[in-house]
């Protein structure tokens, strides 16, 4: 009974360790007075919030030219034997 005293102290001090923590290191994304879900931050003169961008600064890229070039899809599984699979194997 005495081991599960100390395991009953322990889990009491953790508890309100990580409760205490918790409020002294709050996240500033908490639920708070001062925003609430669906709210705006307020505009700031003269700047915006995100920089324009236009599309035509972007170039379109191809599938096959985000591959490396000396990359082989079929490495893996070149000289592969497939008759020892079993017809139950994926």
């Amino acid at each position: 009974m005495n081991w599960f005293l100390r395991l009953f102290a322990v889990a009491v001090m953790v508890a309100l360790s990580v409760g205490v923590r918790s409020l002294v290191y709050a996240s500033p994304y908490s639920t708070t007075t001062e925003y609430k879900i669906g709210d705006t931050l307020p505009k700031v003169k003269g700047k915006t919030a995100t920089p324009a961008v236009n599309a035509a600064d972007y170039r379109k890229l191809n599938w096959d030219e985000l591959l490396p070039p000396d990359w082989d899809p079929m490495k893996a599984i070149k000289g592969m034997d497939y008759s020892k699979l079993k017809d139950s194997d994926p």
